[in-house]
This record gives structure tokens, sequence and C-alpha cells, in this order.
């Protein structure tokens, strides 16, 4: 006798007490679980007496034949872990024998349906990134895993992993999450990475940051933290999330105190050709008495430099400068520093034509988002020659604020 798993699709579709959606986000339903964890250990009894031959032949479709003589073997042998990453698989139905699995390790394969896996309840460890998942209710069920790695994948809802509260390790990243608020329950991670994701809000992993979960915004090189790089942050800035967990502290406790919260940092990035006058403008603003740079003088990679003072309300105020050097070989390297979030300072060395002007604010308009920015013409020796077609240029851009042309060695 044969039992196939049912068609997850049309159960959805045909069948409402089959999957059922919870007001608590719970949506794998209790019957769905009866159905896999009684379907698996009667599936277990009939492999009971079923050949190697017989188990081969049986899920042919399934899998490669060198994994499914792994499965076998690991069956016969009452192995407790299951690495069949970057292998031939695709059907998980075949590892519904191994009821007594712990570890799996299914990375890097042709999966796309978890559904098998709500039997295997004793499961600690598990591994689907680098997979074709994008349903996570199947994994509702188990309650013993410690450690769940979903990157890579097409996930975007957490939902039904919101009562896996022994859940330690969890890797997030290169998803479609965008809600962290199915982790406002887990209260036992030490690790969490949520890099490349769409995550927006912070605040329902505030319990994690409050009991001293550093937040990282970098590459994972330790085990005991919280990795936020690359995700679009509203709740707090990007630029507060950087400073660590005192900052993005200070920043939930001012926006509950007051439903609001003052930003007193911003980011001027001033960028442009080679010798357009973008370290000059940098020297200025920091103390108007400054040298000029020396001539041949440019900056290589980019400098960042503070300019703190008050505001009229006399509040203090930290603009932080990005002076990007301007040579050619450096325009690959500026992608990865120049983003939203910020105010963007284009200069023109007016003694020259700019073949790198339109180059510039295409940069911009890709990857500086909704940020403003000022066109300012350096004025070389006294030769000035305004830009040609302002209008042109505002409606091309839209972001383009404001021309100033100035002689900034007279500044």
């Amino acid at each position: 006798m044969h039992f196939q798993t049912p068609d997850v699709d049309k159960q959805r579709e045909g069948d409402s007490g089959f999957w059922e959606e919870q007001e608590d986000g719970r949506r794998f339903s209790l019957c769905a679980w009866l159905y896999f964890t009684i379907f698996g250990a009667y599936n277990c009894k009939i492999h009971g007496n079923m050949t190697k031959g017989e188990f081969l032949e049986e899920y042919k479709d399934c899998a490669e034949r060198k994994v499914l003589e792994k499965i076998w073997e690991v069956k016969q042998k009452g192995e407790t872990d299951l690495d069949i990453s970057k292998a031939g698989i695709t059907d998980l139905r075949v590892l519904m024998i191994l009821n007594n699995l712990k570890d799996l390790d299914v990375s890097f394969t042709q999966v796309e349906d978890l559904s098998p896996l709500s039997a295997l309840m004793h499961l600690t460890f598990l591994d689907v990134s680098s997979t074709k998942i994008n349903d996570l209710r199947p994994l509702s069920t188990l309650m013993h895993l410690t450690f769940l790695n979903i990157s890579s994948t097409q996930v975007n809802d957490l939902r039904p992993l919101s009562t896996l509260t022994n859940l330690t390790w969890f890797n997030i990243s290169s998803t479609q999450v965008n809600d962290l608020r199915p982790l406002s329950t887990l209260t036992n991670l030490i690790w969490l990475k949520a890099s490349h994701t769409l995550v927006k809000d912070m605040k329902p992993i505030i319990h994690l940051i409050e009991k001293g979960l550093p937040v990282i915004y970098g590459v994972d090189i330790i085990n005991y933290a919280i990795f936020i790089e690359n995700c679009p942050l509203v709740h707090p800035p990007v630029e507060i999330a950087k400073q660590g967990n005192e900052a993005i502290l200070r920043y939930f406790r001012e926006r509950e105190r007051t439903g609001t919260i003052k930003l007193m940092e911003a980011r001027l990035l001033l960028v442009g050709q080679g010798a357009s006058g973008k370290t000059t403008l940098r020297r200025k603003l920091l103390d108007v008495n400054a040298d000029m740079p020396e001539k041949g003088d440019t900056t290589r990679g980019i400098e960042v430099e503070p300019l703190e003072f008050n505001t009229p309300e006399g509040d203090d105020f930290t603009l932080q400068i990005w002076d990007f050097g301007g040579q050619n070989i450096q325009h690959y390297a500026h992608q990865f520093f120049l983003s939203d979030s910020s105010v963007y300072a284009l200069l023109s060395n007016e003694r020259e034509q700019n073949p790198n002007f339109q180059y510039w604010l295409n940069i911009i308009e890709m990857l500086g988002g909704d940020s403003p920015v000022l066109v300012v013409q350096n004025e070389i020796e006294g030769h000035y020659e305004p830009i040609k077609n302002k209008p042109a240029i505002r409606e091309r851009f839209e972001h383009v604020q404001e021309f100033h042309a100035v002689d900034l060695s007279k500044a």
C-alpha cells in the first residue's frame, strides 16, 4: 500500500478545515498536524518491512539514487542527523521514514515544499537556506527547533514560527521578510541575522536588544548578536542603528515619550570629478580660515569628518561630511557607500568641461533615494560659466534642489 502526501494547494483552496488562518499567525492547522504525524508513523511501519530495493524504487522520483541510499543508510543505522545539502533532492516525502531525525540540512537544493517535515517532531537543527521554499507553515509544529536557517529563500511571512520559543539561532537574511513582529515571542534568541531583508522596524525585537544582544551593521563574525546590514530601516534610522544598542534604545525611549524623535545628525556627501573642490569645501566648512589644498593633492578613497554646531533652537547638531575621491578608478567603490538619508553636494569645476556631471546625477538618483542634491559650481581663478539647461536638469532629476556658484579660494 502506498500513500501520497496531500495536494497542499488544493487543500488550501477547497478545505478550510485543513488549512486555517489563525489570529495569532499560526496557520498550519491541527488537522494537518494530525495527518502528517499519523501518516509519518504509518509510513514508517510500512517501511519496516520494505527492502532497500523496494525503497529505492518507491522514491526514485524524489531524489537521486545516491541521496536515497544515504537516507536508507541513516534509517538502518538509527542515526539522528542527515546532511544532504547541495544534493539532488526535490521531494522531502522520503524523509518521513526518519522519524527520529534531529539535525537536517537540505540547503542549496531544489526543494520547494516543507510539508513532510511537519512529522519530524524531534528536529532541533534545520537548514533550508538557498532553496525554493516560500511557506513556513509546515514548521509550526516543530517545537524543539533551536537552529533554523531560511536565508536566501522567497519567504516573506514569519508568523508560522511565532510559537517556536526554543529557537536560539535564526537566519532570515536575504529573504523578503519585512515584519519582525512574530519574533516578539522568541525570547531565547541569541543570534539573529536579518541583513539584506526588507525590515524597517526593530521595535519587535527590542527585548533582545534590552537583554544585551549587540546590534551589528556588518559581517557576522560573532555568535551572539543581531545583524541588520543593508535593511531599509526607519525605526530607528540606519545612522542610529549603526551606533549600537545604547543609541537604539535611547531612540525608542524618546519616541515612546514624545511620540516623535528629533534626529540631530545628518550626512553631507561631497561627490564630483577629481580636482573639483570637494576637499577645499570640506576644509572650509570645518574652518573658514583653513588653507587651500596643495596643487595636485587629491582625496584617495573616502575621508569623513564631523562638523558640530548649535541649531537656532539651541540643540547640538552633528553633520558628518563625507569627502569622496573623484578619480575614475574609484567610481566603482562609491556604490558601496552612497546611500539615502543624506544630502548630496555635487561639485563641478567651472574651469573645465565636466564629462562626468551626468554620471554623478545618475548615480545619486540610483543610490540616493529621495535625498536632496545641491549642485555647487566652483569658480577657479575667477572663471565662471553657468551650467546650461538648469530647468531641464531639474525636470530630469527632481531631487536637484539648488545651484550655487562659489569661489572657494576666497571663502
